[in-house]
């Protein structure tokens, strides 16, 4: 068995309000095809005056392609904020995705309002996935 994090999203900054796409720089696909679990984990560092925490959205694709992504998010979570720190969490275990797609990307937004010291930095999201 294999249980290897793989980035599936890095973003250098992201300012209050923005949010990714599936065809942003740094969004790359977790193969899931022989996967039988898959747990997320984010870190990011939150500007000193942030307001609010970020969204995380899952989405699933039947190929390795971002033409075949589901036209909406198939999961999202909200990541908590604690303003100037930089925080590591795994996406909690109750909110577990079964059965899981063959792909999948991430989207991430920054839900904090406009204003100095809002951008949320360092963002990296990662897919531990255990495989057969």
């Amino acid at each position: 068995m294999n249980k290897t994090p793989e980035s599936i999203l890095t973003v250098a900054s992201l300012a209050a309000g923005a949010e990714t796409t599936l065809a942003t720089a740094g969004c790359d696909f977790a193969n899931l095809t022989r996967a039988i679990s898959m747990v997320l984990a984010v870190e990011v560092t939150y500007g000193a005056s942030a307001t609010d925490g970020l969204t995380i959205s899952v989405w699933p694709l039947i190929e390795a392609d971002n033409d075949t992504a589901d036209s909406t998010a198939w999961a999202t979570w909200d990541v908590p904020l604690t303003a100037g720190e930089t925080i590591l969490l795994h996406w909690p275990l109750e909110e577990e995705i079964l059965p899981l797609p063959a792909y999948v990307k991430a989207v991430v937004k920054n839900d904090s309002g406009a204003g100095a010291d809002t951008t949320a930095t360092s963002i990296t999201i990662r897919a531990i996935v255990l495989e057969l």
